[in-house]
């Protein structure tokens, strides 16, 4: 038995069991899927099946579970826990009703479901939820805001470089670019906060669900708080549309654009948008090469640095992205 799976231990599935009043497991829990902070199981007793997951903490969970509960109420495509947080000893759980569907590959995505996902998040924007309504201390607005500078770029890369990581050559290369569009990402990002609202931030293809009819279901709620609509919209475009590291689809890119501007979107202050876009980026990529020089998964940190430079490139320094 697995460690994720030896993780639910009978005295454990019974006290989740008892606490969402489901009734007793029918058979063993089932890993959907692992990362290092969260885990999803399918359980399954007579009442039905359900997606079970532990999550690192009470507060930002519960905060993030009352933005997707608002969506919820006007009927829009969102799944929301069931009675709320359980909490184990150290553990803490949410509960699901399990959603039958499909999570596209990168491969598999068509431009018509592109184009709905932009459609939806116009109705998310359109919501506009007051950001008084939720205690935004406790949302996850660190890879939002951005602690980028010149000094910290050197000394990552030449570390980096020091312990002879893949792509040392790219890296030396850009890194007068990565300077530079850190610094007009910082300040994009400050121009951009008087248009911020609360939205889901992340709805790529991984937490998305398409259900029977082809419509889709938005999971994973829990890196929803403020940001600009216009950079939500760009990153998810590329969310959908990046085939490969190195390889856009234009033809999804264009597609979700287009179904958040015929759902009644504006595309307003794309330059600034698109410059605290690439902020994000650029904060992953710091963090992996901060990782990397750690000794911290350091095979997967580099993967990851290798990939998001790979992504920058063909988005930021051939251009081909800024007007949509």
């Amino acid at each position: 038995m697995s460690n994720e799976k030896s993780l639910l231990t009978p005295s454990i599935t019974d006290a989740i069991s008892s606490y969402f009043s489901i009734g007793p497991l029918i058979h063993e829990p089932r890993v959907v899927s692992i990362d290092k902070i969260n885990q999803v199981w399918e359980i399954e007793t007579k009442k039905g099946r359900f997606a079970l997951k532990r999550v690192s903490t009470k507060r930002l969970y519960e905060e993030t579970e009352k933005i997707a509960r608002y969506f919820q109420q006007a009927k829009l495509p969102v799944i929301t826990a069931l009675k709320g947080i359980y909490q184990h000893g150290p553990y803490y759980f949410q509960l699901f009703e399990w959603v039958e569907g499909k999570v596209m590959s990168v491969d598999e995505i068509l431009p018509q479901q592109a184009e709905k996902i932009g459609s939806l998040l116009f109705n998310f924007h359109q919501m506009n939820l007051t950001p008084s309504q939720f205690d935004l201390t406790i949302l996850n607005d660190l890879f939002y805001d951005y602690p980028f500078n010149k000094a910290e770029w050197v000394r990552a890369v030449d570390m980096a470089c020091a312990l002879k990581i893949n792509s040392s050559d790219k890296l030396q290369s850009l890194l007068l670019e990565l300077i530079a569009v850190s610094e007009e990402s910082r300040e994009a990002t400050a121009r951009l906060k008087p248009s911020r609202l609360i939205s889901h931030r992340d709805i790529g293809p991984q937490n998305v669900i398409w259900n029977s009819d082809d419509d889709p279901v938005i999971i994973d709620w829990e890196l929803a708080g403020l940001i600009p609509p216009t950079v939500e919209v760009l990153g998810s475009a590329f969310d959908w549309s990046v085939v490969r590291h190195d390889k856009i689809d234009d033809s999804r890119y264009n597609a979700l654009l287009q179904g958040y501007q015929q759902a009644g979107g504006s595309m307003s202050q794309l330059p600034l948008a698109f410059a605290a876009l690439m902020g994000t980026w650029l904060s992953w990529l710091l963090v992996n090469l901060q990782r990397f020089i750690a000794g911290k998964c350091p095979d997967r940190a580099e993967k990851e640095v290798i990939q998001t430079l790979l992504t920058f490139e063909e988005v930021y320094c051939k251009g081909r992205y800024l007007g949509g």
